[in-house]
């Protein structure tokens, strides 16, 4: 492999290679970390260690009542006053 890499890019541009690709992985590693720190900083800064949430029906508010649902096309056909001899029989 290291062969095959040496007549691809030459004996004079690998050194090179070698160091931007040290300088990469450092970045990526040097952020992930970061990354990780800022995941683990916010987690212990939101919730205090041990304590216990319950939700019980007497800690939960009160639901609103759901709205009704708006009105489809046969519905407003239906509510209509409409003469005797037009509508369909049963």
């Amino acid at each position: 492999m290291l062969l095959v890499i040496l007549l691809l890019f030459g004996a004079k541009n690998l050194p090179k290679m070698a160091r931007t690709l040290g300088r990469t992985l450092e970045e990526f590693r040097r952020a992930a970390r970061e990354v990780s720190d800022e995941i683990m900083q916010s987690a212990d800064d939101d919730s205090p260690p041990h304590q216990k949430i319950s939700a019980t029906p007497e800690t939960l508010p009160a639901a609103a009542p759901p709205e009704p649902a708006p009105a489809t096309q046969d519905e407003t056909d239906a509510t209509v006053d409409e003469p005797a001899e037009y509508r369909d029989a049963p």
